[in-house]
C-alpha cells in the first residue's frame, strides 16, 4: 500500500489499540462507552478519508488545477459514508472495469464488517449507543483496511499482495 494510505491506517490502528489497552485496565469505567464511541467514529472516519484520497489521487492524475479543484469539491470536501456500496458507486461513475473488478468484494465478510462500523457511527450520530466492543471496532476497522487495500490496488492496477 502506497505510504500515505498506509500511515493513516496504521496511526489509526495504534490509536484504536491504545484505546483497547485503557478499556482493559477498567472495563466497568463510565468512560468506556465514550472512548468506544470516540473509536468508531476515529476509525469510520479514518477510512472514510483514506478512501477519499485513493479515488481523488487515481482520477486527479494530470489533471489541470482547476479539475483538481472540481475533482476536491466533489470527492474530498463531500461527506459520505465509505461503504463498499458507497465506493462502487464512485467507481461506476469513473466509467472503468475498477467497478467489476471491486463488485466481488461486496459480498465479502469485509464488507459486512465494514457496513457494520458504519452503521454504529450512524447509530451514534442520531444519539443512540453504541452497542459494540472496543475488540468489534478494531475488527471490523481491519476489514476496512482490507477493502482498501484492494480498492488501492484496482485503482492503481497493482499486483495481488497479502497485506494485514
Amino acid at each position: 500500500m502506497i505510504g500515505v494510505y498506509r500511515d493513516k491506517l496504521d496511526s489509526c490502528k495504534k490509536e484504536l489499540e491504545n484505546i483497547n489497552s485503557i478499556i482493559k485496565k477498567e472495563p466497568l469505567s463510565d468512560s468506556v462507552k465514550y472512548l468506544t464511541s470516540y473509536a468508531v467514529v476515529l476509525a469510520t472516519g479514518c477510512i472514510e478519508l483514506v478512501f477519499k484520497e485513493m479515488l481523488f489521487d487515481a482520477v486527479s492524475a494530470g489533471c489541470s488545477d482547476e479539475a483538481k479543484c472540481f475533482l476536491n469539491n466533489q470527492i474530498i470536501e463531500s461527506s459520505c459514508n465509505p461503504t463498499v456500496k458507497k465506493i462502487n458507486d464512485y467507481l461506476s461513475k469513473m466509467g472503468t472495469d475498477c467497478k467489476k473488478s471491486f463488485s466481488l468484494i461486496e459480498k465479502s465478510n469485509d464488507a459486512s464488517r465494514l457496513q457494520s462500523l458504519v452503521n454504529l457511527r450512524n447509530s451514534f450520530a442520531l444519539g443512540y449507543q453504541i452497542s459494540a466492543s472496543i475488540s468489534d471496532v478494531i475488527e471490523y476497522f481491519v476489514s476496512g483496511s482490507i477493502i482498501l487495500s484492494n480498492l488501492e490496488r484496482i485503482l492503481f492496477n497493482k499486483k495481488e499482495t497479502n497485506e494485514l
